[in-house]
């Protein structure tokens, strides 16, 4: 299991934050020169966005407006509350280009090749849990059958090249490869609490709808985090709907089998899950919270300190009522949706023998395993011990948390389902 130790001493310490050069931190002491004087010479208005998105593709139809609410949302609370360094707006801004981008590609080949909308998205598994509750060896596992389809890394980056046949390898792939060792000398700490190189979290097919919780995590934006936080599964609706049409497209582009997805959003709209995804089968893992939770707040602050120098007391209590909120929502929909599409597990049983426990996982959703699929997570297991990339430890203490409060946002949690103390 995850280490973790009663002792604030034993905490890993905070990762090293890389000093800017000289350029770099110039340009954002002239960012601040200008803040004090009332000047922003980058913002996130909406029609700025949209016309530097087309000029740079040469192209106009960005779809269903239903995304401008959202995005005139976020970009507002980013302007007015997250408090960026120049260097950061800038690299933010970018990023809201890249996600209008992708719209304009999406849009683009779905006005081409209308059959897109055709492509079947049957039967999908979702994988649901607390971030830090095995969320991710369940989905490196389901990932080696034979008939997984799974989010490649890679898949959702921009332009995409040629349709290929299905066994022609991805031209993107050495890209990302070469991005991402860049990525872990930067923050080693980072690469060694998460495989990058694992199946993606589908998390990143909902940027393009701005209707998204990891702008929350990375940003200190309240206005947009309550507005998302508060929003009915209805209105998460037309988001869901645009996340099949990029499944679709993924399909139609390198066809598969069935699409094995995880993302710690889907627990708090499971009703919109199910209203798009009709068929969808879902795996819940649970894990004690006194682990999980100083465990994700470790992993959101060694992210954001990219960002800000983030207070890690005040972003794990932050982080600890958030997801507590999200299960109670969780537990709220569990109570009235079809129990059939469910199967619950305990992160120390998939820790004990996760083969037996993808066997009763298939078992209950009358799924095959076969043979090679068995040997290749067994494969996969041998390659990849706990601990591969070091330790990851932690304390409740470090991020503000105690065991009384953690029992009391996570009561109802445990025990609606059974959840053990590890």
């Amino acid at each position: 299991m995850t280490s973790i130790s009663s002792s604030p001493a034993a905490a890993t310490p905070a990762a090293p934050v890389r000093r800017l050069s000289f350029k770099l931190r110039a340009l954002n002491q002239v960012g601040d020169a200008l803040k004090k004087v009332g000047i922003r010479p980058i913002n996130f208005r909406k029609e700025g966005l949209l016309k530097d998105a087309a000029k740079q593709t040469g192209l106009k139809d960005f779809g269903d407006p239903v995304f401008h609410d959202p995005l005139t949302r976020l970009g507002t609370s980013i302007d007015k509350e997250a408090n960026l360094k120049l260097l950061n707006t800038i690299g933010h801004r970018i990023g809201f280009l890249v996600s209008l981008k992708k719209r304009l590609y999406i849009q683009q080949d779905l006005n081409r090749f209308p059959e897109i909308s055709q492509v079947p998205v049957t039967a999908p598994l979702f994988i649901l849990g607390m971030p830090r509750s095995g969320t991710t060896l369940l989905h490196n596992l389901l990932s080696m059958d034979d008939d997984a389809r799974w989010l490649h890394p890679w898949e959702d980056e921009e332009p995409w090249p040629e349709r290929p046949s299905p066994e022609a390898p991805d031209p993107r792939e050495s890209k990302f490869r070469a991005t991402l060792e860049a990525r872990r000398a930067m923050n080693p700490k980072l690469a060694m609490m998460h495989d990058f190189d694992s199946p993606g979290e589908c998390d990143k097919l909902f940027s393009p709808t701005f209707f998204s919780h990891s702008h929350a995590v990375a940003l200190n934006i309240p206005t947009y985090a309550q507005w998302l936080e508060e929003a009915s599964w209805q209105e998460w609706l037309p988001p869901y709907r645009y996340y099949r049409q990029q499944l679709q497209r993924l399909s139609w582009y390198r066809p598969g089998g069935t699409w094995v997805l995880r993302s710690p959003q889907h627990m708090g709209v499971l009703e919109t899950l199910l209203e798009v995804f009709p068929d969808a089968r879902c795996i819940h893992l649970h894990r004690d919270p006194k682990r999980s939770i100083p465990s994700a707040s470790s992993f959101v602050v060694t992210q954001v300190q990219r960002e800000r120098q983030a207070d890690p007391q005040k972003l794990g209590e932050l982080i600890a009522g958030r997801l507590a909120r999200r299960l109670d929502r969780t537990i709220a929909s569990r109570k009235t949706l079809p129990a059939n599409h469910f199967f619950d597990i305990h992160y120390p049983d998939l820790l004990a023998d996760p083969i037996a426990t993808i066997r009763r996982v298939y078992d209950y959703f009358g799924l095959e395993m076969t043979a090679t699929s068995e040997h290749r997570m067994r494969g996969w297991l041998l390659d990849n011990p706990q601990h591969k990339r070091g330790v990851h430890k932690y304390t409740l203490e470090q991020f503000g948390l105690t065991a009384e409060k953690i029992d009391r946002l996570y009561g109802d949690y445990r025990e609606y389902f059974g959840v053990q103390t590890e």
